[in-house]
Formats: C-alpha cells, sequence, structure tokens
C-alpha cells in the first residue's frame, strides 16, 4: 500500500473567538492523528474566519486582530503551515 503524500482539508472555522479557541486545538488533533510520516504535507483552504494581517486581509472599517489569532498562529507554526 502506496502512503499518502498530501493531506488536504477544508475547513471553515466559526466567528466567536471562544469557539476559535476549541475549533483550531481540535483540528490540530485531528490532523496530528492522521498524520503518518514526516513526508506527509498538509494543505488547508476554507475560511479561518480571523486574518493574520489586517493591512493585507482587510479594506475598510477598522479592523482589528482578535486573540485566537495567536492558537492558529502557534498552530501553523507547530504543523509547518504558511499564510500565503
Amino acid at each position: 500500500m502506496q502512503e499518502l503524500k498530501y493531506i488536504f482539508a477544508n475547513i471553515y472555522a466559526p466567528n466567536k473567538v471562544r469557539d476559535q479557541y476549541t475549533y483550531f486545538n481540535e483540528l490540530q488533533g485531528s490532523l496530528n492523528g492522521t498524520i503518518s510520516s514526516a513526508v506527509q504535507k498538509v494543505v488547508i483552504g476554507g475560511d479561518f474566519n480571523v486574518n493574520f494581517d489586517s493591512g493585507l486581509d482587510c479594506l475598510g472599517g477598522s479592523p482589528a486582530q482578535i486573540d485566537s489569532v495567536k492558537v492558529l498562529e502557534e498552530f501553523c507554526l507547530d504543523m509547518d503551515l504558511v499564510d500565503i
């Protein structure tokens, strides 16, 4: 049996900050349980309902970075993910 090299996930994160904490932690746990080798790569798309950089990701209004971004940034570091 050939090993999977890529894992693709499409997500839609909750809007509420408190729910995002739980969601991102559970997502990381699910992916860690799925990845069986260091050579596997993860590609995640979808709507995270947060913005990493207000200058790049927002237009108009008064955008603010919410606290759950810190959890998502740690998740990205742990999973070696890059925001494109």
